[in-house]
């Protein structure tokens, strides 16, 4: 016996409390590049973005290093004084 179901989409219902807490859980990262799509493709970019060097990598190396538990900052001035206490902290 073969049997097809059909499903339809009738309503769809924003979650936004939800949709809120990943948005600040995950953040968001926008990345551009002038090379033509005959140079690079899409995939091959978001390649090349996940494989660059990070500032941050070194900064997560340390943090494992010291067992410091996850720091969220918001403010820039948040954001510029944790890079100068890591960069200090680095450079021991």
């Amino acid at each position: 016996m073969i049997e097809k179901v059909r499903y339809q989409i009738t309503a769809v219902i924003r979650q936004e409390a939800q949709i809120a807490a990943q948005h600040e859980r995950f953040g968001w990262k926008a990345f551009a590049t002038n090379a033509p799509k005959q140079r690079l493709s899409l995939a091959e970019a978001v390649l090349c973005y996940r494989h660059e060097y990070r500032i941050e990598r070194i900064f997560n190396r340390l943090k494992s290093r010291l067992e410091i538990a996850p720091l969220f900052v918001k403010r820039d001035d948040q954001i510029q004084g944790l890079t100068y206490l890591l960069t200090l902290g680095y450079g021991c």
